[in-house]
């Protein structure tokens, strides 16, 4: 982690990243849709918001609490990752995946899946004069196998089922 040119802190890759690896969990404390529309009021005016939409009930904000994937940046013009939506046991977890090999040392961004005229102003200031984006901008992945507590931290699709190093 480590100040990004995009917006604040990014997170940056401390090993290659093969295209189509698992490279992270997206954490923080689960909140109502409710909730999460009043702290973005106050977050929006921040500079800043952390909100990451779980489900159609529930919002993860790693404002205070969340690991170091909430500072994977946004990018919708060139996203080196996406998010997508895994049912581990039932439980929603939001994990991050490379979408083409990352280099050592390049920063970690995907599409937040923000239309123009909705997201924050920083959200838009790499945007060039496309239209607004579909707000599918992640996947939901259901029938993962129960195999263990920590399946996401050992578990990809790739050959390499070690934890990122990032």
């Amino acid at each position: 982690m480590r100040f990004s040119l995009i917006h604040g802190y990014g997170m940056y890759a401390r090993e290659a990243i093969s295209a189509t690896e698992y490279v992270y969990e997206y954490t923080g404390a689960m909140v109502s849709q409710d909730e999460a529309e009043r702290r973005g009021l106050i977050y929006d005016t921040r500079d800043t918001s952390y909100l990451f939409d779980l489900n159609e009930d529930a919002v993860l904000d790693a404002l205070r609490c969340g690991s170091k994937s909430k500072f994977i940046n946004h990018d919708g013009e060139v996203p080196n990752c996406t998010a997508k939506v895994v049912s581990v046991c039932g439980v929603h977890h939001i994990t991050i995946w490379a979408l083409r090999n990352i280099a050592v040392g390049e920063e970690l961004v995907f599409d937040y899946g923000y239309k123009r005229s909705v997201g924050p102003d920083w959200s838009q200031r790499r945007a060039a004069s496309k239209d607004s984006k579909d707000s599918s901008c992640y996947e939901v992945i259901t029938g993962l196998l129960c195999q263990s507590p920590n399946y996401l931290m050992t578990h990809s699709t790739s050959s390499n089922n070690r934890r990122r190093n990032i």
